[in-house]
Formats: structure tokens, C-alpha cells, sequence
């Protein structure tokens, strides 16, 4: 017989479902900056190799293409992180609820 106080997993999936629709333009915004910093790269790497010469102006167009790639892609992980701490927070906190209704009964 399940326990009426602890969530669900449609209730779990429902609040990270909620959570991420929260934090939906920050990730697409991180990652069209991602996308557009690897088109850079694509293209610094491409400049590079099919020339002559290295200057420092398609070095510092790598180190910065990937630079903005490696932030962008930190801010969608800590993004995604925090709302599954989230979740596990309300998870931890219901269950340590119905475990004390059920000590006491």
C-alpha cells in the first residue's frame, strides 16, 4: 500500500519539470553563446592550420572561442545542478516528514 504523504515520482518529474522551464532562457542563451563560441573556433582552427602564419589574433580568437565554451557549459552544469538539489532537497524533505508521522504513530 503506498504512503499518500511521500511525492510520487509523477510529483518529482512534475517540480523538475517546472524547474527547468524556469531556467529555460538562461540555458539557451548559454548555449547559443557555446554554439556561436565554437563556430569561432571551428574557424580560428580552420585560419590556423591553411595559412602561412600564426598571428595573435587567431590565437587569442581559439583561447577565447574556448574560453566562453568551458563558462558556458559550467553555467548549464551548475544551472542543471541546482535544480536537482532542488528536487532532492523537497524529496529529503517529505521523506523525513512521513518517516516522523510514522515514528509517531
Amino acid at each position: 500500500m503506498p504512503n499518500h504523504n511521500q511525492p510520487t515520482l509523477d510529483d518529482v518529474i512534475g517540480a523538475l519539470e517546472r524547474l527547468m522551464r524556469m531556467f529555460d532562457w538562461e540555458r539557451k542563451l548559454y548555449l547559443a553563446f557555446g554554439l556561436a563560441s565554437f563556430a569561432l573556433f571551428l574557424y580560428a582552427g580552420f585560419k590556423l592550420l591553411s595559412g602561412d602564419n600564426v598571428d595573435t589574433q587567431l590565437v587569442a580568437g581559439m583561447l577565447g572561442a574556448t574560453s566562453v565554451a568551458a563558462a558556458c557549459s559550467a553555467r548549464v552544469v551548475y544551472f542543471l545542478n541546482r535544480a536537482f538539489s532542488i528536487v532532492e532537497g523537497l524529496l529529503n524533505l517529505e521523506s523525513s516528514k512521513s518517516s516522523k508521522k510514522a515514528d509517531h504513530e
